[in-house]
């Protein structure tokens, strides 16, 4: 496994009382909206709050769960209530105005990482694939870096 890239889970809301940093119980009292409903509890995500809720007596239950992110960002966006996404998903073209993302009370992150078996060829195009991934991911980490003060 290589990692290519370790992006933070943000809290996504459109409520204006709600403050950061948002805590494993605020996220269970939530009008939780969650996307890649085809994965559901199997999403690497999902699982690791649950667990954080487990481990406080408590249960996530979402009230809406969708296929894609940015229509769980749109359904934040109209107030219907609030998800989880990645500082990337926060920061790109399709997050809608009006909503706001803040930090979790104990931080989470997503790790990008490509995986390869260790007796696996990789055919040239798979290669350059992988070559674009990683140069990409670069490019992101770099403007990222170059962007704070």
């Amino acid at each position: 496994m290589t990692p290519l890239l370790r992006d933070e889970v943000v809290y996504a809301t459109s409520y204006p009382w709600r403050t950061g940093p948002v805590s494993i119980e605020d996220i269970a009292a939530a009008k939780l909206i969650l996307y890649d409903a085809h994965a559901g509890w199997r999403d690497p995500t999902r699982r690791q709050l649950a667990e954080r809720a487990l481990l406080r007596g408590l249960a996530l239950e979402p009230v809406i769960e969708v296929e894609q992110v940015d229509t769980a960002l749109d359904l934040v966006a109209a107030g219907a209530g609030e998800t989880i996404v990645s500082k990337a998903v926060a920061a790109s073209t399709i997050a809608p105005p009006g909503v706001m993302y803040l930090p979790l009370e104990e931080p989470l992150y997503d790790t990008v990482a490509l995986i390869q078996k260790q007796s696996a060829i990789l055919s040239p195009a798979t290669k350059e694939l992988a070559r674009l991934a990683r140069e990409t991911l670069a490019d992101l980490r770099s403007s990222e870096s170059d962007s704070q003060p």
